[in-house]
């Protein structure tokens, strides 16, 4: 673990990028450490690309003979769609070769190849009233066929290269989609941050309570609201971490099904653990049924879930868990309970003071005490959200600091240069 003091001192030799610029570096970095190792596939990529530009040259000349000619609409469409899936092709290779474009590539080439064999077809059969355009197209359109014939055989040429190099390009693709997942959260939450801005905070919200002359007690009980909502809070975001754990199981859960479950998990137990899956993947309606919800059968389910081999080691051996900036923990049901209890006993306590019996000695009209009362929820709301705000600003702090420790040892590893990652949060 790498403190505050360490970074300091490498920031005067690093290299301090944005979090938008670091994956893009990451990867160009790649591509340049591994230039060598992935040369074979390079290789048949260019090999499969130097088809794709006579593919391409030859659509665009056809549409270019043709696109002043009204009659030969037709001829122009069909040459402007080979043009429309070949770029789609070239604009989708990466800085860096990966095992998930390797895949994609292969997975796909088979029906574009198809695609791009109906539009030869088709134009095999275009007339022209120029006897020497159609000649022209004629014999540019057996130049495309002859190059199209080729593709399949380069195309088994990739597989066989690539299927030499997966652990390579497997390790690419995790570590690029490790640093991408962990970037785009820093970068959502600083956006979200930002959307925050604009909340009051709780002396401009006591200021502008309007009922305050209503009751004697309204700064008391306004204090009382404040402390409340914020052990609310507080105990909240305490259960948010203790589910995060089991939120990334369910998601694996949901992603790859049973296989990740033991064979010997009962029916019953895995309907229950289903409908508990379902809640996880929406951590808000969760939070919003926390206070009725079976608590011991929640943590009997979560407990059940971790038992699974396969679905626990799947989680461990993921690069993020792996990298430490997000961890993966057993459920403390101890402490859980004790973030249930607070939580329970503090929505059960803003529910009391919102009682209208209490202000009846004082506000003398139902429709005071019932506007009071209203006030009083909007209050509570809004200050719930400034606590929430101010938690999340905290957390996402956290997290930054985690992932700019990781950054910088990971790039000094294995890349030999320290980054440094620049993120300025909303004041």
């Amino acid at each position: 673990t790498w403190d505050i003091q360490q970074m300091e001192e490498l920031k005067d030799d690093g290299l301090t990028i944005g979090i938008k610029t670091f994956v893009p570096w990451l990867e160009e970095s790649f591509a340049r450490k591994y230039e060598k190792s992935l040369h074979g596939v390079k290789e048949r990529f260019l090999c499969i690309f130097s088809l794709f530009k006579v593919l391409l040259n030859g659509f665009i000349e056809i549409s270019d003979m043709v696109k002043n000619e009204s009659s030969c609409q037709p001829i122009k469409q069909v040459s402007d769609n080979g043009i429309h899936i070949i770029q789609a092709i070239i604009l989708e290779y990466p800085v860096c070769i990966n095992f998930n474009y390797c895949e994609y590539f292969l997975a796909t080439i088979r029906d574009r190849m198809d695609s791009l064999a109906m539009c030869l077809h088709a134009l095999c059969h275009a007339e022209t009233s120029s006897p020497t355009h159609n000649e022209k197209i004629h014999s540019i359109t057996e130049t495309l066929l002859n190059a199209l014939e080729q593709l399949p055989t380069y195309s088994m040429e990739l597989q066989k290269r690539a299927d030499l190099a997966v652990p390579l390009l497997s390790f690419i693709s995790q570590h690029l989609a490790m640093f991408n997942y962990l970037t785009e959260k820093l970068s959502e939450g600083l956006a979200k941050m930002e959307d925050q801005k604009s909340l009051k905070n709780k002396e401009d919200l006591t200021a502008a309570f309007r009922c305050k002359h209503l009751h004697s007690k309204t700064p008391a009980l306004l204090k009382h609201i404040s402390e409340v909502c914020y052990i609310l809070c507080s105990a909240q975001k305490g259960i948010e971490r203790q589910i995060e754990t089991p939120k990334n199981m369910a998601q694996l859960i949901k992603s790859k099904g049973k296989k990740l479950l033991n064979e010997d998990l009962k029916v019953e137990d895995y309907q229950r653990m289903m409908n508990y899956v379902s809640l996880l993947l929406k951590p808000s309606s969760l939070l919003s049924q926390m206070h009725t919800i079976n608590i011991q059968e929640f943590i009997t389910v979560v407990q059940q879930m971790e038992t699974q081999k396969e679905l626990w080691e799947e989680l461990k051996n993921s690069c993020i868990t792996e990298s430490g900036v997000e961890q993966i923990k057993e459920l403390d049901s101890v402490e859980l309970k004790d973030y249930y209890n607070v939580y329970t006993k503090s929505i059960e306590e803003l529910n009391s003071v919102m009682d209208p019996s209490l202000y009846e000695d004082e506000i003398a009209s139902k429709e005071s005490i019932h506007n009071y009362i209203q006030e009083l929820k909007e209050y509570a709301t809004q200050i719930q959200e400034f606590f929430k705000a101010s938690l999340f600003k905290q957390e996402m702090k956290a997290f930054f600091q985690r992932l700019n420790q990781y950054v910088t040892l990971y790039t000094l590893r294995d890349f030999s240069v320290s980054i440094i990652l620049n993120c300025t949060f909303p004041s």
